[in-house]
């Protein structure tokens, strides 16, 4: 008949896939006291997204809630995210630098930190039309 098969609608969508971000954070401590939160926050994450042994099995590590603040609520306008699977934690002592240097006490003088999470769930249209735009 002069006609073949067009594969394109094919080749522009295969499936959904869950999506991936990162969030980094560069912590400079200038006193004993900030210098423990940020190791408390860095021990809080590492902690939360480990599993834990329960035997002869592993428990699964924790899910995240991530949102963007803006004064005392969400903010409206940055993505939203589904819950999270934690997936990578990176440290790093002064980056950037070609020497280690720390405070008398031993703690670095700049420590980034960057998160890597996934997404549990797929992002569906009807997740767009009920933020009407603003996020996802």
């Amino acid at each position: 008949s002069g006609q073949v098969y067009n594969p394109n609608v094919e080749l522009i969508y295969q499936s959904p896939a869950l999506r991936s971000f990162a969030l980094d954070f560069l912590f400079i401590p200038k006193n004993k006291i900030e210098a423990q939160a940020m190791n408390n926050i860095i021990f809080e994450f590492k902690k939360w997204s480990a599993p834990s042994d329960n035997g002869t099995m592993l428990e699964v590590p924790h899910l995240w809630n991530v949102v963007y603040k803006s004064g005392i609520g969400n903010d409206k306008y940055m993505n939203k995210f589904k819950k999270c699977a934690l997936t990578t934690i990176q440290v790093a002592h002064n980056p950037g630098t070609d020497m280690h240097s720390t405070f008398t006490d031993g703690v670095p003088v700049v420590t980034a930190m960057s998160l890597q999470f996934q997404e549990v769930d797929i992002i569906l249209r009807q997740d767009h039309m009920r933020v009407e735009g603003q996020g996802y």
